[in-house]
C-alpha cells in the first residue's frame, strides 16, 4: 500500500497537468456566444478567440486611423517627426564617421554629410506623408479589413488549433508532468 500510494504522484501529476491544457482549450473556445443569467453577463463568455475575433476588426480600424492622423501631423512630437529626427541624425553619424579616413577635405566632407541627411530627412518625409497615405487609400486598404472580418472563421483556427497545437501540448505536458510526479515520488519514497 506504502508503494502504492507514491505511484499515486505520478498519476495525479499527469492529470492536473492534462486537466489544465484541456482547461486552456476551454477558456480559447468555449462557449461560442455570451451568457447571461438573471440578465447579468457570465465572465469569459463567449471564449477568448470569439471575444479577440470581434475586437480585431475595430482595431485593425484604429490603428489606419491613427496612422493617417499621424501622417498629418507636423508637431515636433509626434511619433513620425520622431523617427524622420532619428533618420536624420543616423545618416548625418554615419557620414561624420567617414571623417577619420580623411578621403576627402573636412569642409566638402560636411557639406556631403549635412546634404545626404536632409536628403534622407525628405525621402522619408515623403514616403510616411504622402506615399503611406496613398497607398492606403490607392488599395483600399479599410475594405480588406472588412472583408479579413467578414472571412474569419473562428472554427476554422479553432480546427487548426486542435490538430497542429492542442495535441502536441497534451503530449509535452503529459511528459513533462510524468516527470514531475516521477520526481515527487522519490522525493516521498527518500523522505519516508
Amino acid at each position: 500500500m506504502f508503494y502504492l500510494s507514491a505511484l499515486s504522484f505520478i498519476f495525479l501529476n499527469v492529470i492536473l497537468g492534462l486537466a489544465g491544457i484541456y482547461l486552456f482549450r476551454v477558456f480559447l473556445f468555449h462557449p461560442t456566444r455570451e451568457w447571461r443569467i438573471k440578465g447579468m453577463k457570465v465572465p469569459f463568455t463567449p471564449g477568448f478567440i470569439f471575444r479577440q475575433k470581434e475586437n480585431l476588426s475595430q482595431k485593425l480600424h484604429d490603428l489606419l486611423e491613427s496612422l493617417l492622423i499621424e501622417c498629418k501631423n507636423f508637431d515636433y512630437e509626434s511619433n513620425i517627426s520622431r523617427l524622420e529626427r532619428k533618420t536624420y541624425n543616423q545618416v548625418l553619424d554615419k557620414f561624420l564617421s567617414l571623417k577619420k579616413v580623411r578621403c576627402l577635405p573636412h569642409f566638402f566632407l560636411d557639406r556631403i554629410s549635412l546634404l545626404s541627411a536632409q536628403i534622407s530627412f525628405e525621402v522619408f518625409r515623403q514616403f510616411v506623408r504622402s506615399f503611406v497615405p496613398f497607398l492606403i487609400e490607392e488599395y483600399k486598404v479599410e475594405s480588406y479589413i472588412d472583408l479579413l472580418d467578414q472571412k474569419i472563421d473562428v472554427y476554422i483556427i479553432r480546427k487548426y488549433y486542435l490538430r497542429y497545437v492542442h495535441r502536441y501540448m497534451v503530449i509535452v505536458s503529459a511528459c513533462f508532468f510524468f516527470l514531475m510526479g516521477l520526481f515527487n515520488m522519490i522525493v516521498f519514497l527518500i523522505v519516508r
